[in-house]
């Protein structure tokens, strides 16, 4: 529980957990991007950029041979490979790595939860781990630089369905 004043501790989980959502919105994004980059590299596919944000760059690094880019607004971010048409098993994997790296976030954030005394951070952590990956599987279209992309749950919905001109 909470050691020393409890007003004290209070107070600090609660503003602890404000800056968390801040400051992990950048890292959420990117191993939540770097889930799908990982997940393409393992079924061959050849990743080109990583983008973490929109609006203006921050950040530019090539990083074994994919570009990583980092802009100013960190709420939304992607993944461009090379090949144009993977196949239906290299996609499938290929769009749950996102939401994989959220919720293996989310168990870290457990973990943290249980053995830190930073309570409603780590919760603050879980939360937007979980919030992350259950956002990104709502099939819906996404707004990114003033474009529509499908989320992680519409390209799998795409993935699935059968094609009707058969």
């Amino acid at each position: 529980m909470y050691s020393g004043s409890p007003s004290w501790s209070i107070a600090a989980d609660v503003i602890g957990g404000g800056f968390a959502f801040v400051i992990f919105a950048y890292p959420s994004v990117f191993f939540h991007e770097l889930g799908h980059l990982v997940a393409g590299k393992l079924m061959g596919l050849t990743p080109m950029y990583l983008v973490v944000g929109e609006s203006d760059t921050l950040f530019r690094k090539r990083c074994f041979g994919v570009e990583i880019i980092v802009n100013l607004v960190p709420f939304c971010g992607f993944v461009v490979i090379k090949e144009r048409r993977p196949n239906r098993f290299q996609q499938f994997v290929f769009i749950l790595g996102g939401p994989f790296a959220n919720l293996v976030l989310s168990v870290l954030a457990l973990w943290l939860w249980r053995h830190t005394h930073f309570e409603l951070t780590a919760l603050a952590l879980f939360f937007m781990q979980i919030g992350i990956a259950v956002a990104n599987l709502i099939p819906r279209d996404v707004s990114v630089e003033g474009f529509l992309a499908p989320s992680d749950g519409k390209r799998l919905v795409s993935l699935f369905k059968v094609n009707e001109k058969g």
